[in-house]
């Protein structure tokens, strides 16, 4: 009984052992991969961050030329009213 007994703690000492060489490997893979994860992460957000700058730029390029297209809209429709009025006077269409 002894001898079953002194076997029996030797393989649970064994697997004590080996449970922790187990763990020891666990844990430096997992913190491997998190830190891949973490190094994925930061390089995801550094390329939408530069996304989303060119986007802010072209949107602020694009209010620009919009802006400027409708100033020269209302410069031509003021333009062509007066002429119209200019017309009209020489003609002698009342208004």
């Amino acid at each position: 009984m002894d001898e079953q007994v002194e076997l029996l703690r030797g393989i649970y000492d064994e697997l004590k052992t080996l449970n922790g060489r187990i763990d020891t490997a666990f844990r430096v893979e997992l913190m491997s991969e998190t830190d891949a994860i973490r190094r994925r992460d930061i390089e995801r957000d550094v390329r939408l961050e530069t996304a989303l700058t060119e986007l802010a730029r072209d949107i602020r390029d694009l209010t620009v030329i919009v802006h400027d297209w409708r100033d020269e809209q209302r410069l031509d429709r003021a333009e062509l009213r007066e002429r119209l009025e200019r017309l009209e006077r020489r003609v002698g269409i009342p208004r």
